[in-house]
Order: C-alpha cells, then sequence, then structure tokens
C-alpha cells in the first residue's frame, strides 16, 4: 500500500462512519450474518493502481464501501426505501470541498480526488431480510 494513502481513506472513513446512524462500522468488511447491529458500513481497499503523468507517477487507491441493513424484514416495508436512505448518506460525503467551481472531493486536501467510480450493486432485500450495496470508490492521491 502506498504509505501517503492511509490518512485519506482515514478521513473518508470518519465521514461515512458520521454520515448515518451506522451501529456497525470498520475498515475490515465481515459477512452480514455475522454483522447483526444492522446498518452497517464498510470501507475496504482492495487494490492501488498507477499511472504515468509525464515524469510523476499517479496513484489511485481502489476501494469499495459496503452497506448493510436488515430492512427486508418486516414485510409491510418496501426495503429499498431504507438501503437508498443511506447509500444517499454515504453519496453526499463525497460533496466537492474545494474553490468555489471545483467539483472535487480531496477529503481535505489529503487526496486530489475522491470520488464513486465505477457500478454499484445494491441487493435492496426483497427475496429475504439483508438488503446490501456494494459501492465503487477511487482516491487519487496528489
Amino acid at each position: 500500500m502506498n504509505i501517503d494513502g492511509e490518512p485519506a481513506l482515514e478521513a473518508l472513513f470518519s465521514l461515512l462512519v458520521a454520515s448515518a446512524d451506522f451501529k456497525t462500522t470498520g475498515r475490515r468488511v465481515q459477512h452480514w450474518n455475522q454483522t447483526a447491529a444492522q446498518p452497517a458500513l464498510f470501507l475496504r481497499h482492495i487494490a492501488d493502481s498507477d499511472a504515468a503523468d509525464g515524469t510523476y507517477i499517479v496513484t489511485t487507491l481502489e476501494c469499495e464501501i459496503w452497506i448493510y441493513s436488515n430492512a427486508g424484514k418486516d414485510p409491510n416495508a418496501v426495503p429499498d426505501v431504507a438501503l437508498t436512505a443511506l447509500v444517499k448518506a454515504v453519496r453526499s460525503c463525497f460533496a466537492p470541498d474545494g474553490d468555489y467551481g471545483d467539483p472535487r472531493c480531496t477529503l481535505g486536501g489529503l487526496a486530489y480526488w475522491a470520488r464513486i467510480e465505477g457500478r454499484s450493486d445494491y441487493s435492496s432485500g426483497d427475496q429475504g431480510p439483508q438488503a446490501i450495496a456494494r459501492i465503487p470508490v477511487r482516491i487519487t492521491l496528489p
């Protein structure tokens, strides 16, 4: 792991934890069957990618946000509503924090750009009590 990436990961994790009333959080993903206190949020660092930019190497941390919710337990509820509320709260953490007009989330200057990028996967809990979201995140280091 790029040692300079840890402060950015910790900053993002702190924002995510504060975004909603998560009962379980961590940087190490647990299986939903082992996570009784839900909703739960996990931030997982899965890879780094490097690209040449002139004379510099640009490192991007590849991460996943996992959200668990027992939204489907109530057969009279629409489980997608509860999961969507949690996803929206998490997505709000990526609001621009730079100067006016700069669309980047920089995690307070710890990253060049932190963003959701790629396909997010959702299982809303229609077929059982467990709702799950996996959201891909990329953090390009300065």
